[in-house]
């Protein structure tokens, strides 16, 4: 039987349930977040040289004009596509908290560079009404807008995953808003924007209603159920695995995603493999929780941007014919075949395919 209607009241209430200041307990452990911090820095800088010394990066900072907008723009290439892979979860669930632990989280660590993820809630919609009901009342309700406030205000799977995972271990205390500061603290997201989303008119309902209609109309009903490829991979209900045929194991699941992705493009070289590598055999050895390597791997890409744009001073040429481009999330992609480069000490070398990422070189709040 579905649980209790998410109602009017409840969504009033969310600012008064979540708000007002941090705990002394919450501030008690910021300190201890200094050293906590320095671990992932650490192992970032080992895992950037290893990165650098065995992958060619071209970042290239380019502002499109209107002469490329007028380009007829080609076909997606399969170098550009992910693996879908979708997780349905209610968010006080114990089988959500095993389902995360066990599999999604560690697998993400490994994966997350060729999935395209997505976390969905589950529930049911009056059709009447479109009022939302959660199999463990309103606080659940209230539980997965949280989550999905998160998930919309980063949308970087590596920071509301970890920020999910963090609630999901103490799923009982979902909304319990120490709990909820203190696992944004955790994982970089600012409190304030999930509760502005939280409070807005009908913005965080309306997540819910989205997401518990998403799993709805892909005919999901379990808590928790793993879909990759548009097909179910994977459940945990009742405290244990089933309907798993390629096995439930994180292994399992991230031999099938490699399988996938391989056979959208043989071609394509992810930057940051070598760092996932890296992050993959401590995680195997056991010297750190796939949480820490979720953070980690979540900031690679902004100090490795910055790294390049303060220190690299060289400077290369280059002409090829251009295959297929996208921009998305204010980043233009460009791939480019048969390319020739030029060095500053006149020295040319050739390949045969090259991807070109460009992203906006000021940083929010620069004009």
């Amino acid at each position: 039987m579905p649980g209790p209607v998410l109602d009017e009241k409840v969504r009033r209430g969310y600012d008064a349930q979540i708000g007002g200041q941090p705990s002394a307990a919450v501030r008690s452990r910021r300190s201890g977040l200094l050293i906590s911090r320095a671990v992932p820095a650490i192992i970032l800088i080992v895992g950037s040289w290893l990165v650098f010394r065995s992958v060619f990066v071209l970042h290239h900072h380019y502002c499109p004009g209107k002469d490329l907008a007028a380009i007829p723009r080609p076909a997606e290439s399969h170098a550009l596509a992910r693996v879908p892979l979708e997780a349905h979860i209610m968010s006080k669930c114990p089988d959500a908290k095993a389902c995360l632990k066990e599999l999604v989280v560690p697998a993400m660590a490994k994966i997350s560079d060729k999935v395209d993820f997505t976390l969905s809630y589950i529930g049911t919609v009056d059709p009447n009404s479109d009022d939302v009901a959660c199999m463990h009342g309103p606080s659940e309700c209230l539980g997965n807008i949280i989550e999905l406030c998160a998930a919309k205000e980063y949308p970087d799977p590596k920071l509301y995953l970890g920020f999910t995972n963090c609630l999901t271990t103490d799923y009982a205390r979902i909304p319990d808003r120490d709990l909820v500061s203190w696992c944004a603290l955790e994982h970089g997201i600012d409190f304030e924007k999930i509760n502005d989303c939280i409070s807005g008119e009908d913005e965080g309902i309306s997540l819910l209603r989205s997401s518990v209609e998403r799993s709805r109309d892909n005919n999901v009903t379990k808590s928790c159920t793993v879909r990759l490829n548009s097909e179910i991979r994977c459940i945990h209900d009742g405290g244990k695995w089933y309907d798993c045929p390629g096995g439930s194991s994180v292994e399992d699941l991230v031999r099938d995603v490699e399988d996938l992705y391989s056979s959208l493009d043989d071609w394509v070289v992810v930057i940051g493999e070598s760092l996932v590598d890296t992050i993959d055999d401590l995680i195997h050895d056991g010297r750190i929780e796939p949480q820490l390597a979720l953070r980690v791997l979540a900031n690679f890409d902004r100090v490795v941007s910055e790294t390049l744009a303060e220190n690299v001073k060289s400077r290369l040429t280059f002409k090829g014919h251009l295959e297929t481009y996208r921009f998305c999330d204010d980043v233009w992609t460009f791939l480019v075949k048969d390319v020739k480069f030029k060095s500053d000490a006149d020295k040319e070398f050739h390949a045969d395919k090259v991807k070109i990422v460009s992203c906006n070189s000021k940083k929010p709040g620069e004009t």
